[in-house]
């Protein structure tokens, strides 16, 4: 549990039943529904706060010390920099509709 954060109380099986733990694709459907949702600016702003605290995080080895428990946080980082929907609008476009940006 972290600190900041689940500071409502549930029972373990509540806890259980919400989690998405060890369901990779009920995470990468919310991952996706919310990437597909952020402008280009805040795309960018993900992106490199991924790169700043997770990779960054995990490269020092002070912030973040890589475990089986943090494993699967770094996979869902990179399936998420490397995500179709991450990708910025103008690199989205095909070359042959560059009449639309005039």
């Amino acid at each position: 549990s972290h600190p900041g954060y689940n500071k409502f109380h549930c029972s373990e099986k509540e806890r259980a039943t919400f989690s998405l733990k060890e369901n990779k694709k009920a995470r990468f459907t919310i991952y996706t529904f919310l990437l597909d949702q952020l402008t280009d600016l805040k795309k960018l702003e993900l992106t490199a706060k991924i790169v700043q605290e997770i990779l960054g995080g995990i490269i020092d080895g002070d912030k973040i010390k890589l475990s089986r428990t943090t494993e699967p946080v770094l996979k869902d980082a990179f399936d998420i920099l490397t995500s179709p929907e991450i990708k910025l609008s103008q690199l989205k476009r095909k070359p042959g509709n560059a009449e639309e940006d005039d």
